[in-house]
């Protein structure tokens, strides 16, 4: 099996060339830290300490249930927080989002995969089964086992289920005492949305992960002075599923690619639009969409059984939404019919809601309407 990426995807870990042709060692950490605690941490710390510049690996990326309760950019936000407080900078460290794959062979290919993973040295893991499954890989890169107690001095006795549990119980002594600072910022600042979705994936509640292609859709709002409009355009009249129905633009996320950046990706595709990702690690993420300011919030994942909804290839969308801070017009100038979407323009948000839109993305409309107007009221 072959996993191709993108030029997008290759230039963000070219960081991991940067790394390896000024001497540094680069050391893989497939975790999956749903939820990050201080040991994750520690481990971390400690391999930077040792001379290692960090490519972090987040397991089970797309699933979402009551053992992965959070999103793998949702972890990235919590890790990435807690490293800085640790004196880590953008530099030390990257992340690449690994799915679940329920085949060995496969998922070794993935990682072995991972664009310049030829750089890396070392391997960090406690887990016998990942040292088994990267075994080829390992003697072929003559790649070194790191395990915890080889970089901590004093390893934690916590794990991610017992921080889940903690969670659920209200047992905010254990909590607090085990959680990394990124996690507790990130719940803290969360408010009733985010905690809320934690909590009742962990207890098997608001699980819409379908197995199937993973997808993301972007929705951007504009503001004419009395009415909000949304970016959409007509899918092409070839499509297999909704053809020539308004949607959204959005697309399957490549692999290794981040999901907003998928999204941002998908964007400029389909009608032309620039966004830039500014500041990936805060929710929601600092943006620049044709050179102004925004932010980027991530709205919910959608996925159905219901196959006149989910289309022939089933599987879930991670939604995104943005305000354009500008002038209609000026957006309706920007935008170019280009790739899966035809007729790109703004509508006006209730006749979108009324005329339907494709899969589920009407829904995704009401739910990012509802946020935006929920952001503007606060």
């Amino acid at each position: 099996m072959e996993f191709k990426t993108n030029d997008l995807v290759r230039a963000r870990f070219a960081i991991m060339e940067k790394w390896h042709e000024d001497g540094h060692k680069i050391v893989l950490w497939p975790g999956r830290a749903k939820l990050p605690h201080i040991g994750h941490i520690a481990f971390l710390v400690g391999l930077h300490q040792a001379g290692y510049k960090l490519l972090i690996g987040n397991g089970s990326c797309f699933t979402i249930d009551s053992r992965n309760p959070i999103f793998d950019f949702q972890v990235q936000v919590m890790l990435a927080q807690s490293l800085y407080r640790e004196g880590l900078t953008d530099d030390d460290f990257i992340f690449v989002p690994i799915p679940d794959f329920g085949d060995d062979d496969k998922w070794a290919t993935f990682i072995s995969s991972i664009p310049y993973f030829e750089h890396v040295t070392a391997l960090a893991t406690d887990n016998e089964d990942v040292t088994r499954s990267l075994a080829d890989v390992i003697n072929k890169q003559n790649i070194n086992v790191i395990g915890r107690h080889d970089v901590v001095s004093n390893p934690v006795d916590i794990d991610a289920t017992r921080l889940r549990q903690a969670l659920v119980m209200n047992d905010f002594v254990t909590f607090n005492r085990y959680a990394a600072t990124g996690t507790r910022d990130f719940l803290l600042q969360a408010g009733g949305g985010d905690y809320s979705r934690i909590v009742n994936a962990i207890h098997g509640n608001e699980v819409q992960f379908m197995p199937g292609r993973q997808c993301v859709d972007m929705i951007i709002f504009v503001f004419n002075g009395f009415k909000w409009y949304v970016v959409l355009g007509n899918r092409l009249d070839n499509k297999d599923d909704f053809s020539g129905c308004l949607a959204t633009p959005g697309g399957g996320i490549d692999p290794y690619e981040n999901a907003h950046d998928a999204a941002l990706r998908e964007l400029h595709e389909e009608t032309g639009l620039h966004g830039e990702i500014t500041a990936p690690y805060t929710l929601p993420m600092g943006l620049v969409i044709e050179k102004k300011m925004s932010a980027l919030h991530f709205v919910h994942m959608y996925g159905t059984r219901d196959a006149s909804l989910a289309g022939s290839k089933g599987g879930s969308s991670l939604c995104y939404m943005t305000v354009y801070p500008g002038q209609r017009r000026e957006l309706e100038s920007l935008l170019t019919s280009k790739s899966d979407l035809v007729n790109v323009r703004t509508v006006e948000v209730e006749t979108a809601i009324r005329q339907g839109l494709a899969y589920q993305q009407t829904r995704m409309l009401s739910d990012a309407y509802a946020l935006l107007e929920k952001i503007r009221g606060e």
